[in-house]
């Protein structure tokens, strides 16, 4: 019954082989490597970046990391009784006694010690349990930060999208505005427009231009910002791929959107982060219980084989041992560690409270911005065909040579795109938040996920 080790009271946690551990290490070295190398599409697309491999990304190594140290800690605790061999060689002269049958002065010793942990009372299966829900932690950290990253690069791709559409809008009011200038010059030559007119024209067209440079620097600095996030510093792409949305409209916020308080009860219950902190509070738990456990006997065995210089009595050539260890008097320091161990829990059970009501909060706010959408993108829609009627409408006059603003028509086109492309990757974004807060993968929807029918 002494025997048997206290990890056979608990399920045993599995710990990462060391070659497995070298050999993950390797992947993901060469996954480093092979995103540097990769060149990227061209056009690149939503889909290509979702499915780039994110190992390689800083916020996301250093959770790997973080859990990669938990595993080590794992394997270390597993292993406290693991047999233990030791060699022990001792050079010492001595003085014998005058009635010892051996007189040499050399008493040499080799020993091999075979030393095994057999029951600890409960120290190693709290130590066990609070490592194992240490692990757990970590994981879902990793995971919600794998989330992250990916609603980080889908808001900057959407930006360098907007940042395209931006300098279309831009570029077509600038040039406008310069044959607008061009021919006011020759009606000012020909006496026909005053100069304070003439002055009014030339200051909004500098205006256009000093839009046509911010939009173009914006579309340089959004498309920086996506290969930062991608890890590809310096490497901007040229031609970047509309997704396909035309499915995204009211309907589909509709069909896919449940109560708020159905969103937020699967996140309370699912959330990685209340997940990963609910962890954290079981394992400070059983650390508490570990600390406690300071005070508790333990029972270990020992075989001893030794080969000795000279004879003696009290020269054993093997020995057996069963030892208990009893702690008779160990003063305040396993109270203190208790109450250490007790602060930081509460420290964790502060934190998740905190969480739960923060993530409670971000469910409303971006469900209640998903009914804000729906809106937002009906008075897009009516928008944009208000001003395609308007465009036709100018252009038929422009081409029976009546008077028109059709320049103004078309730039007024160009910015009801923007705000249309606007509010549908502000539904798709929300879409994907809302599904990361609830512990969902975050992914781009489908045309299936949607209803057809813009």
């Amino acid at each position: 019954m002494v025997c048997g080790s206290s990890k056979n009271n608990l399920p045993k946690v599995s710990s990462t082989p060391v070659r497995l551990q070298i050999l993950v290490g390797f992947l993901f070295s060469f996954a480093v490597l092979s995103s540097y190398s990769a060149v990227l599409p061209e056009p690149l697309t939503l889909e290509y970046v979702l499915q780039m491999d994110v190992a390689f990304h800083p916020d996301i190594q250093s959770a790997t990391a973080n859990l990669q140290l938990h595993y080590s800690d794992q394997q270390r605790v597993n292993a406290v009784d693991d047999f233990a061999a030791q060699l022990q060689a001792r050079a010492q002269l001595i003085e014998p006694a005058q009635s010892a049958p051996d007189k040499s002065r050399g008493d040499h010793h080799v020993s091999l010690l075979l030393r095994k942990q057999l029951y600890d009372f409960g120290r190693s299966r709290a130590a066990q349990a609070a490592v194992s829900a240490s692990v757990e932690s970590s994981e879902l950290i990793l995971f919600d930060v794998i989330n992250q990253h990916r609603l980080v690069v889908m808001t900057d791709f959407f930006d360098v999208l907007l940042a395209d559409l931006k300098f279309i809008h831009a570029n077509e009011a600038m040039s406008i505005a310069y044959v607008r200038l061009d021919r006011a010059r020759s009606r000012n030559e020909l006496g026909q427009l005053s100069d304070i007119e003439l002055s009014a024209l030339e200051s909004r067209y500098q205006q256009t231009r000093l839009d046509y440079a911010i939009a173009q620097s914006l579309q340089r600095n959004t498309r920086a910002q996506l290969a930062n996030v991608l890890n590809r510093p310096g490497d901007l792409v040229s031609d970047v791929a509309e997704p396909k949305l035309f499915f995204i409209n009211e309907k589909f916020i509709e069909k896919k959107r449940l109560s708020v308080k159905e969103y937020q009860h699967q996140a309370a219950k699912n959330n990685p982060v209340l997940r990963a902190l609910r962890a954290q509070m079981n394992a400070a738990e059983r650390q508490v219980q570990a600390s406690r456990a300071n005070k508790n006997p333990m029972l270990g065995s020992e075989l001893a084989i030794s080969e000795y210089a000279r004879e003696s009595a009290s020269h054993d050539k093997w020995r057996a041992s069963i030892i208990l260890d009893v702690p008779l008097l160990v003063g305040d320091r396993v109270n203190a560690q208790v109450a250490k161990r007790q602060a930081e829990k509460r420290v964790i059970q502060s934190r998740l409270h905190a969480a739960e009501m923060n993530i409670a909060q971000s469910v409303l706010e971006t469900w209640q911005h998903l009914e804000t959408m729906k809106i937002s993108h009906q008075h897009a829609k009516a928008q944009a065909e208000f001003r395609d009627l308007y465009l036709d409408r100018s252009r038929a006059l422009y081409e029976m040579e009546v008077e028109s603003d059709l320049g103004d028509a078309m730039v007024n086109i160009s910015e009801v795109r923007i705000q249309l492309a606007k509010v549908k990757y502000q539904i798709v974004m929300a879409w994907a938040r809302l599904q990361a807060l609830i512990g969902n993968k975050v992914t781009f929807p489908k045309e299936a996920d949607g209803v057809n029918n813009n």
